[in-house]
């Protein structure tokens, strides 16, 4: 396994990380993420993260080919006086075979978040998260399950986290 991440400046960090097992797998994983300071003094973060898996010789934990990227956009409207509201767009693109013995559904969900972390001392750690999820399969044809087709899902989900500090 190598790596590196390198800070270019405080808007723009880049990182890389290629693993290798031997008659297993390889995976390949890139990252770029940073923060544009906007006009009002608010930060738009992003995020766009690429990974890659393949097997390679005697395949020993069997037949990988799978790609997958992500990409993500926060507001944060602190600046505007509402400390702990933040707002997310999020998009992730899964894909892997279409044919044959190892297929699945190849799938692409897009995340619109509005979350908010309590800034009381006596819920302090409690985060509810709004999220509208839009979910989308592509069919595929495996050997053994023969043609299925992809199933689409639209979701609201409601999320509260608790971080414990101890």
């Amino acid at each position: 396994m190598a790596g590196f991440r390198y800070h270019f400046s405080p808007i723009f960090r880049a990182g890389l990380i290629s693993y290798h097992a031997r008659d297993y797998i390889n995976v390949h994983y890139a990252e770029i993420d940073g923060a544009y300071q906007m006009f009002n003094q608010s930060k738009l973060q992003y995020y766009f993260q690429y990974m890659l898996e393949d097997s390679i010789g005697k395949e020993q934990g069997g037949e990988i080919d799978t790609s997958a990227w992500g990409l993500r956009l926060i507001y944060n409207f602190s600046r505007m006086g509402l400390k702990g509201l933040t707002a997310q767009i999020k998009t992730v693109d899964g894909n892997t075979p279409d044919r044959g013995r190892i297929a699945s559904s190849d799938q692409t969900e897009v995340n619109y978040d509005l979350q908010y972390v309590f800034q009381t001392n006596k819920i302090e750690g409690v985060s509810i998260r709004m999220r509208y999820a839009d979910v989308n399969r592509n069919s595929y044809l495996s050997e053994s399950e023969g043609h299925s087709e992809g199933i689409d899902v639209d979701q609201f989900r409601i999320i509260v986290n608790y971080e414990a500090r101890f």
